[in-house]
């Protein structure tokens, strides 16, 4: 980074004081408090001020207040680091607000009831540096308060190892490229994540996506989730309001939480990197949790490799030229709902191969109009599940333990909705009456029973 001659004289690294606690957690004694404003103040060992940049070159845990119009923190140890953000205002005209050169590990919490933010600008004299809130090595963030950010250079977040979000009200207000970026592991335990970008909004380079729980509120203008590895969503509330593809990977699985992605192309897309219509070994897995996919042009389940749904339940709106599912391998159901709607397109796809819960499938002759009710029920008239699709479909694949072989279902489309409780597009509890009847399937002793589809 090519600074002010004034930022360039950093002090020599001063070590943490000695002291008797466990090796390697010193740092943690060293404590200070950084106050920043048109003259900074400070009480820490390890920290200096040159003009309008505070250097941090030995571990601790130090205390962030105050206003820096245009100044940032630079931090350079093989120590670690906490900084304590408590009404933290920083904006830099040069570079990053925060910058994590080189520490063992940095940590930022978010004290509480306490307003940060962070901003940087469109040119940076070091373009080492990837992000307003940029650090090197790993970075955690936690805490009670909030954290606002602006990312005008490149991206909002970036670490260049691995970056996990333990809790804290986190709003990027936007990014000309990524929301959160990571070149290790992306961890998501937690919080909430607000999040609105022109490119995507949570990735990682070359390691995994997890999210263990958070609500996070997401606004991409390319994918609202992508690795070149896999992503893993084990809880939380996740909702893509806008994007391109929704979760883009090699491998995805979905094991719990409430997922809802409302894309243009692709909602969920599994691909090893080359479009192709042959298996490429890319996977899908929903095994729990509420997931609805809605895709207004492309196709909103495309996975170049296997599907594979063994509990939860998948609601998916497909778009009206292109397939509610595309799966190049085997598609297989062995536990869970799934309703998908799609068009007459020939490349729609039904569970083939071994699967050990039935399934029906069948397309209709005419356009079905859109926030009609779709409801099926079995011979008793036992409502099985009842859904309004977004878009006019012809297409129509329902998966459920209630399918039992020999036994007939029918489709209802129209009718009225009484009561009842809508998660993800799929009313549960609710009193289905009148309706037409589009389609009667008896099940028989293949995975799938289909009538009228309409194969490539």
């Amino acid at each position: 980074m090519i600074l002010h001659k004034t930022e360039l004289s950093t002090p020599t690294p001063t070590p943490t004081p000695a002291t008797s606690v466990e090796p390697g957690e010193e740092w943690k004694l060293n404590t200070g408090t950084i106050n920043l404003g048109s003259s900074i103040t400070y009480i820490g060992t390890g920290i200096s001020v040159s003009g309008t940049t505070v250097n941090i070159t030995a571990g601790g845990d130090h205390i962030v207040k105050g206003t820096l119009s245009n100044g940032m923190i630079i931090i350079d140890t093989t120590e670690r680091v906490k900084l304590r953000l408590s009404g933290a205002n920083i904006t830099n005209t040069n570079g990053p607000a925060i910058y994590c050169k080189n520490a063992d590990k940095f940590f930022i919490t978010l004290e509480e009831n306490t307003i940060n933010t962070l901003t940087d600008t469109s040119t940076y004299t070091d373009q080492t540096a990837k992000g307003t809130l940029f650090s090197n090595d790993d970075l955690e963030i936690r805490g009670k308060g909030t954290l606002n950010i602006t990312g005008k250079f490149n991206h909002a977040i970036s670490g260049d190892d691995d970056v996990t979000i333990e809790n804290g009200v986190i709003i990027v207000i936007s990014a000309v490229n990524d929301g959160i970026h990571a070149n290790g592991s992306l961890n998501i335990k937690g919080g909430t994540l607000n999040i609105t970008v022109s490119k995507d909004a949570l990735q990682s380079e070359t390691e995994e996506i997890l999210i263990e729980d958070g609500a996070l509120t997401l606004s991409a203008g390319s994918q609202g989730l992508t690795t070149d590895t896999g992503v893993t969503i084990n809880g939380g509330n996740i909702k893509v309001i806008k994007c391109n593809e929704g979760i883009q990977s090699k491998l995805t699985n979905i094991n719990g939480g409430t997922l809802s992605i409302e894309s243009t192309d692709d909602s969920l897309n599994s691909s090893m990197g080359k479009r192709t219509e042959a298996n490429d070994g890319s996977q899908l897995s929903i095994n729990g949790g509420s997931v609805y996919l809605s895709a207004t042009k492309g196709d909103t389940i495309d996975i170049n490799g296997n599907a594979k749904f063994t509990g939860g339940t998948v609601i998916v709106c497909g778009s009206t030229g292109e397939p509610g599912a595309d799966v190049n391998g085997t598609f297989t159901i062995s536990g869970g709902l799934v309703l998908i709607t799609g068009s007459n397109n020939g490349m729609n796809e039904y569970p083939t191969g071994a699967s050990p819960q039935y399934t029906i499938a069948t397309m209709l002759t005419a356009a079905q109009t859109a926030n009609t009710a779709l409801c099926v029920k079995d011979s008793t008239g036992k409502v099985l599940a009842i859904t309004k699709p977004k878009r006019n479909f012809y297409s129509i694949v329902f998966s459920s333990s209630e399918l039992k072989q020999g036994s007939a279902y029918t489709l209802y489309i129209g009718g009225t909705v009484l009561g009842g409780t809508e998660i993800n597009d799929l009313i549960a509890g609710a009193s289905y009456t009148g309706g037409t009847a589009v389609s009667t399937i008896t099940v028989t002793t293949s995975p799938t029973t289909a009538i009228n589809w309409r194969t490539r």
